[in-house]
């Protein structure tokens, strides 16, 4: 997928360093680029919805629990 395209994606959260990471179903992860409240939803599965900005980070629109 090309930057700037939107992705819905979910999977476990967790919290690693600089920036939260989704941890999904198929064995990827995505770091999170956000500003959203989501340090009560670490350890559970969430559904986040961002566009691509970096190989493997988005830029958050988004954090619900799945």
């Amino acid at each position: 997928m090309p930057r700037g395209a939107l992705h819905e994606e979910e999977g476990i959260l967790l919290d690693q360093g600089i920036y939260p990471v989704l941890k999904i179903d198929e064995g990827g992860r995505w770091r999170l680029d956000t500003s959203c409240r989501y340090r009560h939803l670490v350890g559970q599965r969430v559904r986040v919805v961002g566009v691509r900005v970096d190989f493997d980070m988005l830029d958050v629109r988004r954090v619900d629990p799945a």
